[in-house]
């Protein structure tokens, strides 16, 4: 089973809890694209654990920031 679509992007999906990860999921993952799903969920958490704000507008803000400044470096 093959993964569909960017790593990150699903990575992203299953921190918001858009998608679940079950253990028949993962026994059908090989090696590699388990080791690829791995490493998006780590990028995912350091860039979680950057934002650290208590309002939810300056949240909002970084993560915008954040979303265009990778598309302008891309």
């Amino acid at each position: 089973m093959a993964l569909q679509g960017s790593p990150k992007k699903l990575a992203e999906d299953i921190s918001k809890g858009y998608f679940y990860v079950t253990p028949p999921y993962l026994k059908n993952l090989s090696a590699g694209e388990f080791k690829e799903l791995y490493n998006a969920l780590r990028i995912v958490q350091r860039d979680t654990r950057a934002i650290v704000t208590t309002n939810q507008e300056d949240t909002k803000d970084k993560y915008n920031l954040t979303r265009s400044l990778r598309f302008f470096n891309a």
